[in-house]
């Protein structure tokens, strides 16, 4: 018998989060400063931990389902805006 690999790609949405420490003298302060770290990419090289429950999967039928919604009302927006030209165009 042979054996056959498969992957499955799944689309994840999910919350991280990575603790780090600001040396102030007040919490306005330590804000500020972290801000500044944020701008300047200090904090990129800091791990980042995965916030439990808050993971959610994507799935194929749900994606299918917007995208098939999201075309029909393109196609609506599309066909109202033409429509809308030629009402001006007679008026």
């Amino acid at each position: 018998m042979k054996t056959f690999d498969f992957f499955l790609d799944q689309k994840v949405t999910t919350w991280m989060r990575t603790d780090f420490s600001i040396e102030a003298n007040n919490l306005n302060e330590a804000v500020k400063i972290a801000k500044e770290k944020l701008e300047r990419g200090d904090l990129d090289e800091i791990s980042w931990d995965e916030v439990e429950g808050v993971k959610e999967v994507l799935h194929l039928l749900f994606l299918l389902n917007h995208l098939t919604i999201r075309a029909l009302w393109n196609i609506v927006w599309q066909v109202l805006f033409n429509l809308w030209f030629v009402i001006l165009k007679h008026v």
